[in-house]
């Protein structure tokens, strides 16, 4: 089952349809056209299990087995039902509620009990298991139970510092930038992240700062980045 990363961060219900083998409606399971088609095996007699003696060099052995033709039920049917062919089941498409974990990830599945198909002679249901396929998100890139995400800051800005605005799944959070941040310095904001499937925990987002070189200076800007260096230069010196 494919889910978005928002999905597998916030959970989610949604529902799907699953073909499964489920009770023959004609027959009820049976098998059999009617119920008078439901005889003793004359194989068994019954006991849903044969005895064959077979002769060696150290005498005569027994051994017993599951009757080939009742399968161990010690019933036959004579006539089929036509809509199962004698299987007792057909195959159905159920719609299935499925509720996603919280912080559920890629290879993951969860065992939904008793929604599987119907067991063999009125045996009970099996199980539904989901394997997820968490998607890539546009925003974030996951690593475990954490969130990484990029941030363009402007060339005054790492300079001069300032406070940027931050999406997180959580909604919107504040970064502060200070003065002389570098390029690719990560910001940490705890507990942004994705909760873990089991604990519930949530991880933390790492967002990383990148500084924009400015184009299509004008004349007037070019000369107060060369008056800065230039001042910048001398002090150096000095």
């Amino acid at each position: 089952m494919t889910v978005s990363l928002m999905e597998a961060i916030n959970g989610a219900k949604t529902k799907i349809q699953v073909a499964v083998y489920d009770t023959c409606p004609t027959c009820h399971g049976t098998g059999a056209a009617t119920a008078q088609d439901i005889v003793t095996c004359p194989r068994c007699n019954g006991r849903g299990r044969v005895t064959k003696t077979v002769s060696t060099i150290f005498g005569q052995t027994q051994t017993t087995s599951t009757c080939p033709d009742c399968g161990g039920t010690g019933k036959y049917v004579k006539n089929k039902c036509s809509q199962c062919k004698g299987d007792g089941r057909i195959k159905v498409n159920k719609t299935v509620e499925v509720t996603v974990p919280q912080g559920i990830d890629n290879g993951q599945s969860i065992r939904l009990a008793g929604l599987g198909g119907k067991g063999y002679n009125g045996g009970p249901n099996g199980d539904l298991y989901i394997q997820f396929v968490v998607k890539e998100d546009p925003l974030y890139l996951r690593d475990g139970d954490d969130l990484k995400s990029n941030i363009k800051i402007s060339f005054a800005d790492a300079c001069l510092g300032s406070t940027k605005i931050i999406h997180t799944p959580y909604g919107d959070a504040s970064i502060q930038i200070p003065e002389g941040t570098q390029s690719g310095t990560v910001f940490k904001l705890k507990g942004k992240g994705v909760p873990n499937v089991r604990t519930h925990i949530k991880g933390d987002m790492y967002v990383k700062a990148n500084i924009e070189t400015p184009k299509n200076l004008t004349k007037e800007q070019k000369q107060i980045l060369r008056d800065l260096f230039t001042v910048s230069d001398s002090k150096k010196k000095k």
